[in-house]
C-alpha cells in the first residue's frame, strides 16, 4: 500500500511538472517571440474602439500583416458616426492608417462609408479587417523598423442635446 501511494505522488509531481514545463513554454513562444495577438482597448461614454493585431511583432517578407479595428457601442443608447467639418474642411465619422513604407489611408479609399452617418444600435459593432500578404506590405524605414496602426471616429450621443465626442487608437508593431 505504501508503494502504491508513494509512485501516485511521484506520478502527480511528475505531471504537475510537465504542464508547468508545455505552459512555460506557451509563454516563451507567445510573449518572447512575439507570437501572441495584442488588443488594444480605447473606450469612452459607452463606446469603445478596439485596435487588434493577430501578432505582437512581424517578420519582414514572411509574415502576413492581420489588423482589425472593431467600434462597439456597449452603451444603453444609440449613437451616431458622422463626419466633422473643422474649418471648412470635412473630418471622417472613421478615419483608419496603416503606417508603413507608405500610408494606407482606409478613409480615402471607402469614403462612401467613412464620410456617411452611421447609427450603432446598443450592443452594435462595426469590425474592418485588413489582411495584408507578405510581399506586398515593407516596413516604415531602417531607423523604425515598425508598422503602425491607427484609428479614429467622431461620435455623438442621441440624446438631447446630443453630446460629441472622439476617439482614438494607435498600436505600434515592431518588425524583425
Amino acid at each position: 500500500m505504501r508503494k502504491t501511494t508513494t509512485l501516485l505522488v511521484l506520478f502527480g509531481i511528475l505531471g504537475l511538472l510537465l504542464l508547468c514545463g508545455l505552459g512555460v513554454r506557451h509563454w516563451y513562444v507567445c510573449s518572447w517571440q512575439g507570437l501572441c495577438p495584442i488588443e488594444q482597448v480605447t473606450e469612452k461614454n459607452g463606446v469603445q474602439l478596439i485596435v487588434y493585431s493577430a501578432k505582437r511583432k512581424y517578420v519582414y517578407k514572411e509574415d502576413p500583416l492581420y489588423f482589425r479595428i472593431t467600434v462597439r457601442n456597449i452603451s444603453d443608447a444609440p449613437v451616431v458616426l458622422r463626419p466633422v467639418s473643422y474649418s471648412g474642411r470635412l473630418e471622417p465619422a472613421i478615419s483608419i492608417k496603416l503606417s508603413m513604407r507608405k500610408s494606407i489611408l482606409w478613409h480615402e479609399q471607402h469614403p462612401d462609408l467613412a464620410y456617411r452617418e452611421i447609427v450603432l444600435p446598443p450592443g452594435d459593432e462595426l469590425v474592418f479587417e485588413f489582411r495584408i500578404p507578405p510581399d506586398e506590405w515593407e516596413p516604415a524605414g531602417t531607423e523604425s523598423v515598425r508598422v503602425s496602426v491607427g484609428a479614429h471616429i467622431n461620435v455623438f450621443t442621441t440624446t438631447k442635446p446630443a453630446k460629441r465626442f472622439d476617439l482614438g487608437n494607435t498600436l505600434d508593431i515592431p518588425i524583425r
